[in-house]
């Protein structure tokens, strides 16, 4: 707070009216050397950096052009000596030229360059002597305080405000007595540059190391009839200025009804020094509003002293929610393994998301020896809901350690336990565990969790770098079960798997004695990842007596058509028997959605006669026109006498799009 409100003051001091112009302006000229490229030519040489000196001090003239004085002003701020003074004076009252010279003279360590600019302020007027009077405090020119003092009763406000600020900066004694009588009886507009002038001034005490004078303007600026920005300003300010006292200033104002200070106080907490300073305010956390519990909790997060643990754990038990979600922030960031139970606690306690969000985040991210061990200790013994929530944490927070009471976990009673687990297994289990799972997959009563279970086998199984030994350690264990469910997962695993071996497996269980196996072995050919099963599931749609069984193998059949890795005349030749064994109006459109992805023209062949067909019509056309699309470059005769059919469509869509083609063939 204090390092943002000091920024704020200082952009508030009127910086841009009375800074130097000239440090604005933009010095790169192409066909003029910069500064220090010059002085590079003459680096070493003092007899040559003294012409160089008396060579710019003769263009400053108040009839010269604005760009060489300008330059010379520039080349003399970097090597300018005292001889350079008396020609840079004659232009400070010069309206136009007058910021250059202030350049120049601003940073001289001569006194004459002081003096220059303290005889200037009698001569200037305006916005140039604001100039001239901001440039002394710049310069921190004490000389210039007894010249500046009368000013704070100018008739031109700017004068008063620029001359104030400065006093400011000066930060002399004689100063901070004349700011102090201006800021008691400044009003009206002039109020702004007494509390400007004022902060300043503290600034500068403090770093000075006079923190007493600088705690008596503080403490006059946090009056009542100050502007509110101003007394949190300066209230800030005092807790530098009397550090020894900042614990009671800020346990005051975070107690008093001020939400605005309040919230300061609390930001100022983040940063104090000091021992035992944290527990000093965890202390008064009881005794606090909630609102303002939140915001402490959360400072003595940050300021990161484990010290405080026993008071945030007590406020974890908050009958506020908030407060309790604070803590648990806290506790995240400042606690250890004997968190764990406290926050488990407020899972399994809680009464709404907060909590539940709150505690697993928090969870997630404790760290510390332990934490991981004491999940488990509390995911063991807590009930089924939270035991699934903490068995995500373990997944969440990649502890391998787990596994062993994971795979525990997968064998229970309860099936969001068990679905956790599965899903915690994939990602943590390793081909070690591959057996374990597969076990618990054959033995599942339910199928509540059987996809999680297969899916969390197949993950792990993946693990396995030899591609045969995967397929085989399913197979070992499916030559000798005979429960038909799990026989059936076991399939699914192996069309996951989607190896040759595998294949032949799945192929060799369609003729099952059990119904459901063949029907599992179907499906899982269907939705195969390559398209090695096609023929299989050709042979199946062409001999199947069971309607159920007809639809999956032709859905098969055109998956497996659409690939991109089937080769176009197999596309052709299976789209082809597939639509003249197609029957029912679901089973053409089924095939024509394949079709329309073979860049072929032998495909309109097969498409067209559809086009006289009411209940399949309007796929036809879409089909027709997206081989016409894709066919356009190496069968363009083909596809302008498909898009010259398409223009008597009844769907203006589809015209439209046939217009297109017919014109792009035409170009």
């Amino acid at each position: 707070m204090n390092r943002f409100y000091r920024s704020f003051i200082w952009g508030l001091v009127g910086f841009g009216v009375v800074s130097s112009s000239f440090a604005q302006r933009n010095f790169k000229d192409p066909d003029v050397p910069t500064t220090d490229e010059e002085m590079a030519t003459v680096r070493g040489n003092p007899q040559a950096v003294r012409a160089m000196e008396t060579r710019y001090i003769a263009k400053l003239k108040l009839d010269a052009p604005v760009a060489e004085v300008e330059r010379a002003c520039r080349i003399l701020r970097v090597i300018g000596t005292k001889q350079a003074i008396p020609a840079l004076a004659e232009l400070l009252a010069d309206e136009k030229l007058s910021h250059f010279a202030r350049y120049a003279l601003e940073p001289m360590s001569y006194p004459e360059a002081g003096k220059a600019l303290r005889d200037a302020v009698g001569t200037a007027s305006g916005k140039t002597k604001q100039g001239i009077i901001h440039s002394l405090g710049v310069r921190k020119d004490k000389q210039a305080v007894n010249q500046l003092v009368p000013l704070l009763k100018d008739t031109d406000a700017e004068i008063v405000r620029s001359s104030a600020c400065t006093l400011g900066r000066i930060g002399a004694a004689e100063a901070i007595r004349a700011l102090a009588g201006f800021r008691a009886s400044a009003s009206g507009e002039l109020r702004s540059a007494a509390w400007e002038s004022s902060l300043i001034a503290a600034e500068q005490l403090l770093q000075a190391g006079n923190r007493q004078e600088a705690a008596r303007i503080y403490e006059d600026l946090q009056a009542s009839k100050w502007p509110k920005h101003v007394q949190i300003g300066a209230f800030a300010g005092s807790l530098q200025a009397r550090p020894e006292l900042a614990v009671s200033v800020i346990l005051e104002a975070i107690s008093g009804s001020d939400a605005m200070l309040r919230g300061v106080a609390v930001d100022n907490i983040t940063i104090l020094k000091g021992k035992g300073i944290s527990k000093q305010f965890a202390a008064e956390l009881p005794k606090l509003p909630h609102e303002t519990q939140v915001l402490l909790i959360d400072a003595l997060a940050t300021r990161g002293d484990k010290a405080v643990v026993p008071e945030i754990t007590t406020a974890a038990s908050s009958s506020n929610i908030y407060v309790r979600a604070a803590a648990v922030r806290a506790l995240t960031k400042l606690g250890n393994a004997s968190s764990v139970p406290v926050l488990v606690r407020i899972m399994t306690e809680g009464k709404g998301k907060v909590d539940t969000q709150a505690t697993y985040g928090g969870l997630r991210r404790l760290a510390g020896p332990g934490v991981d061990q004491a999940i488990i200790k509390s995911m063991k013994a807590a009930p089924p809901a939270i035991r699934a929530k903490l068995i995500t944490v373990l997944s969440d927070r990649r502890y391998p350690g787990a596994v062993g009471a994971l795979l525990t976990e997968a064998a229970s009673g309860d099936a969001a336990v068990r679905k956790a687990a599965f899903k915690a297994l994939s990602s943590l289990a390793g081909p070690r565990q591959a057996p374990e799972l597969i076990r618990l997959l054959v033995e599942l009563q339910t199928d509540a969790v059987r996809p999680d279970a297969e899916r969390a086998v197949t993950t792990v199984l993946r693990k396995i770098d030899d591609e045969s030994a995967r397929t085989d350690a399913i197979l070992g264990v499916y030559k000798t079960t005979t429960n038909t469910a799990a026989r059936s997962s076991l399939i699914r695993v192996l069309k996951s798997l989607g190896d040759p071996k595998a294949y032949e497996a799945v192929r060799a269980a369609l003729q099952d004695r059990n119904a459901r196996v063949q029907e599992a072995a179907l499906r899982s050919l269907a939705d195969w990842p390559n398209e090695r099963p096609l023929e299989t599931l050709l042979k199946v749609f062409r001999t199947t007596g069971n309607s159920t069984h007809r639809v999956v193998a032709l859905r098969g059949c055109v998956r497996m058509v659409s690939m991109a890795s089937t080769p176009m005349k197999e596309k052709l030749t299976v789209g082809e028997e597939l639509m003249q064994s197609a029957k029912t109006a679901n089973e053409k459109k089924l095939v024509l959605s394949c079709l329309d992805d073979v860049a072929d023209a032998g495909a309109l062949t097969l498409v067209e006669p559809l086009l006289s067909d009411r209940e399949v019509e309007a796929e036809a056309e879409q089909a027709m026109l997206k081989i016409a699309q894709s066919i356009m470059k190496q069968s363009p005769d083909e596809a302008e006498a498909a898009a010259k059919r398409l223009q008597s469509s009844q769907n203006e869509s589809i015209r439209k799009e046939a217009s297109k083609l017919l014109n792009q063939r035409k170009k």
